[in-house]
């Protein structure tokens, strides 16, 4: 979720005001503190991509020990299948 400025001000405990007077006053410390919050949006997605694998691996693990024959999408051929396609 993209914060506006008015979250990151409350979130940093300052007026809104203040940190449109850092943009355009103190770029530098502005870069800093953007980077911060894009920095923690970044580790918020890894999080959740590590925890949707973990869920996708759980299931694979769960088709594999269902069928063995399934998971490496094999197909089972009967001797009646064998004559009709030699």
């Amino acid at each position: 979720m993209k914060l506006t400025q008015q979250d990151k001000a409350r979130l940093l405990g300052i007026d809104a005001r203040t940190l449109r007077n850092w943009r355009k006053e103190k770029p530098y410390l502005y870069e800093i503190i953007e980077k911060g919050f894009a920095f923690e949006e970044v580790v918020k997605k890894a999080q959740q991509n590590a925890e949707e694998l973990k869920i996708l691996e759980e299931q694979f693990k769960n088709l594999n020990q269902k069928s063995p024959t399934k998971k490496a999408g094999l197909k089972t051929v009967s001797k009646d299948d064998k004559k009709m396609n030699p």
